[in-house]
């Protein structure tokens, strides 16, 4: 599987000079403060579905309020935990409310007319769950779990505002074992370090890297 760091992407040469597009058209998530570091672009969910809608509605409404408009797209980006042999920073474009299991429709809501698995095949799958610490039965597409993606995405759903989601996917966990902890710190800087390479890349206003510490 490659990464997006390694994919080639060959742009076709022309005469016209290409604008690159603007951070500031869109709204920024992530679940914790440590996944972003430098990066101070973001507003952080904290973990769960119920925070996680909570915070990306305020968003919303927030940058509506000041632009008169809604936002041309969000992103959401964090750590999550691998659920086979994919590590590393990769695009997400389905999603899949993992633990919600009533009668005989595995992920579907009665009653909602959105539907339990969102998004297309294009990038991987990632399932949404509050609890990724037990050892579940996990859906065979999924390449991880987290605790957010899946509401972040149905909200924008609902709103039609463009979603795309980015994740450094690791075997760690943060806030369960000392060791593990700061293994999964060690995995926030590399990933913050790939999403400024990409954002970078595709963006024209990206702020310098925020010092933290005197580094």
């Amino acid at each position: 599987m490659e990464t997006v760091e390694s994919q080639d992407i060959k742009i076709k040469q022309t005469g016209l000079e290409t604008k690159k597009a603007s951070i500031k058209n869109g709204i920024w998530l992530a679940t914790y403060k440590e996944e972003t570091k430098g990066n101070n672009w973001f507003k952080h969910t904290g973990p769960s579905k119920i925070n996680a809608t909570y915070v990306t509605l305020l968003a919303v409404q927030a940058y509506t309020m000041v632009k008169g408009k809604l936002p041309a797209y969000v992103c959401n980006y964090s750590t999550a935990k691998a659920t086979g042999d994919t590590v590393g920073f990769h695009e997400f474009t389905r999603f899949i409310h993992h633990d919600l299991y009533i009668g005989n429709e595995q992920y579907e809501t009665p009653g909602d007319t959105v539907a339990g698995k969102l998004g297309n095949e294009r990038g991987l799958t990632i399932g949404t769950r509050d609890d990724i610490v037990s050892k579940l039965h996990l859906d065979p597409e999924m390449s991880a779990v987290d605790t957010t993606t899946y509401a972040i995405a149905k909200i924008c759903l609902e709103m039609k505002i463009n979603f795309r989601c980015y994740k450094y996917v690791t075997n760690n966990l943060p806030y369960i074992y000392d060791k593990e902890h700061d293994d999964w710190l060690k995995d926030c800087d590399e990933g913050a370090r790939l999403l400024r390479k990409m954002c970078e890349g595709r963006f024209g206003d990206v702020p310098p890297r925020k010092k933290t510490n005197g580094k």
